[in-house]
């Protein structure tokens, strides 16, 4: 062989080289990546663990503040569950008082109106069964252990975060809760 049929040679398995490589990570992103990168970011807070004070200074005062638990014998951690009620969804806090303070962190998320989707294929309220189940059938799959046990909840496990989809008697989604895992 010559010397321009040996570059030839080197070329073209160097290109099947690069076309299998391109093709193997095409499959492992199309398998590995998650459903939706920044639930949280969706209701403009930084994160799952932000602040009380980031959540007032991006959505003011909640409408209203209801005491879901107090646990006076708390030896570590904190002694409040807090339910901060907005117009569409609610957010538990963990505090030491009644009320919140600046420093209480962000523990979960409840969603109850159309106004947030999630995802490239804006799942949310109102949306389906069929659809939720479809988006999310490459990523996480669904979570069956004792925080599930109603029949119409499906919740998926994508990164850290756990989401959990609550369906009416028409399988619609009503309500979407989402915490850090």
């Amino acid at each position: 062989m010559g010397k321009i049929e040996n570059a030839l040679y080197i070329l073209g398995y160097a290109l099947c080289t690069l076309v299998l490589f391109l093709i193997i990570f095409s499959i492992y992103r199309y398998y590995t990546q998650y459903y939706e990168t920044d639930y949280f970011g969706k209701l403009s807070l930084p994160s799952v663990r932000s602040r009380y004070e980031t959540l007032v200074s991006v959505w003011g005062e909640p409408n209203e503040i209801v005491t879901l638990s107090y646990e006076p014998e708390q030896k570590y951690g904190k002694k409040y569950w807090l339910n901060c009620v907005y117009d569409d969804f609610s957010i538990k806090i963990n505090s030491d008082s009644p009320i919140p303070v600046y420093n209480d962190s962000v523990s979960s998320c409840t969603i109850y109106s159309e106004r947030f989707r999630f995802g490239k294929y804006n799942i949310g309220v109102g949306s389906s069964k069929d659809e939720v189940e479809s988006a999310y059938k490459k990523y996480w799959k669904v979570v069956k252990d004792s925080t599930v046990k109603d029949e119409n909840i499906i919740a998926y496990q994508d990164k850290s975060i756990h989401a959990e989809y609550t369906f009416d008697e028409n399988n619609i989604v009503n309500e979407i809760c989402i915490f850090w895992w």
